[in-house]
């Protein structure tokens, strides 16, 4: 027959609790200290979990990428940069899905990425470019089209239009080289935010500080950052300086007011999509980083590991959930409760 588990006092803060012969005598500190570590681990778990995502990128690589690859999109034997296009479309997205909104409140994440890239058309100087988009799109299988399509839709029925297209959950920024009437684009050297069609919601011609950077012209750098609790984008570009690699403009080139929770699912993919018109264009990323948080934009640190075009190789690097020392910083605090009850 199970013995009766008796509970007594044990001293002037505890108790003592006996289970068949057995007596155990436990202090009021000690089932504090448990339940501050329970309490704290928990608190612990949940922000590590709510710093979202980070990855850089300063070269990329065949063995393993950590992307999948669309279309015209591989990877540079020589100069291991990504290259989006060939001769027709290619698309590169990030292997795993990104939380973009949280699932019970459906309040948009906040992120900020970086990347260089080029497009470049000496090979053959008559062909047509269209340009390339960083995107955030619902799945890592589809494929859009050439031409002034950017790899980033493909035509409905065959037709050209500008009509913004709910079910397509596609947010993107795009920097484009090639005039397109039917998308009322505005010159043939601009940046726009694309939402759900390549009808910009905004677009400026490609400038940083001023002064006008030709999209073909070289190495540029790029910034997006998005704000979820202001809910505001902000995109800056800067051409390569050889004195100071790529200096961040003072002021971004576009700054728009937008819900992204209006347009994204929970989970989305990131990546690049670029498309060629007629002939060959190399559109080539060669670093990228990406951090994004359910917290304001104004804590993120820089994440911007761009080194020269001339720079040394460098690796990839390895993927993260959050950053090491926010969680050491609660390593600390933990152990510091610990203590303080144990001092009582």
């Amino acid at each position: 027959m199970e013995m009766p588990v008796e509970r007594r006092q044990c001293g002037s803060n505890g108790f003592r609790k006996r289970a068949g012969s057995h007596e155990y005598c436990f202090s009021g500190n000690a089932t504090a200290v448990m339940w501050l570590m329970f309490i704290a681990f928990s608190v612990v778990m949940r922000i590590a979990v709510a710093q979202g995502t980070m990855f850089s990128f300063l070269q990329f690589s065949n063995y393993d990428s950590g992307l999948t690859l669309l279309g015209d999109a591989s990877i540079g034997q020589e100069d291991l940069a990504l290259q989006l296009t060939q001769n027709n479309s290619g698309r590169a997205l990030y292997r795993t899905p990104i939380l973009f909104t949280d699932g019970s409140s459906h309040a948009s994440i906040s992120f900020q990425t970086s990347f260089v890239f080029s497009v470049d058309s000496s090979t053959d100087p008559s062909s047509m470019g269209e340009g390339l988009t960083f995107l955030i799109v619902p799945d890592n299988t589809t494929l859009g089209s050439p031409g002034p399509w950017l790899g980033l839709f493909n035509p409905i029925n065959g037709s050209s239009t500008a009509t913004p297209n709910p079910l397509a959950q596609t947010v993107a920024v795009e920097f484009d080289i090639h005039k397109d009437i039917e998308f009322w684009d505005i010159n043939d050297n601009h940046v726009g935010i694309d939402i759900n069609s390549l009808d910009s919601i905004f677009a400026k011609e490609a400038s940083s500080d001023m002064q006008v950077v030709n999209l073909t012209s070289g190495h540029i750098k790029a910034w997006i950052e998005y704000d979820g609790q202001a809910r505001k984008m902000s995109v800056s570009i800067t051409p390569f300086v050889a004195t100071n690699d790529y200096p961040k403009p003072a002021q971004p080139l576009l700054v728009v007011d937008v819900d992204l929770s209006s347009y994204v699912s929970e989970y989305m993919f990131v990546g690049f999509s670029a498309a060629t018109g007629s002939g060959v264009v190399n559109h080539k990323v060669y670093s990228w980083s990406f951090e994004s948080t359910d917290s304001s934009l104004s804590d993120f640190e820089d994440i911007s590991p761009t080194p020269s075009p001339s720079g040394p190789a460098q690796p990839v690097s390895q993927a993260s959930l959050f950053r090491a020392h926010d969680c050491g910083r609660l390593l600390a605090l933990l152990l510091v409760l610990v203590l303080s009850c144990l001092a009582f």
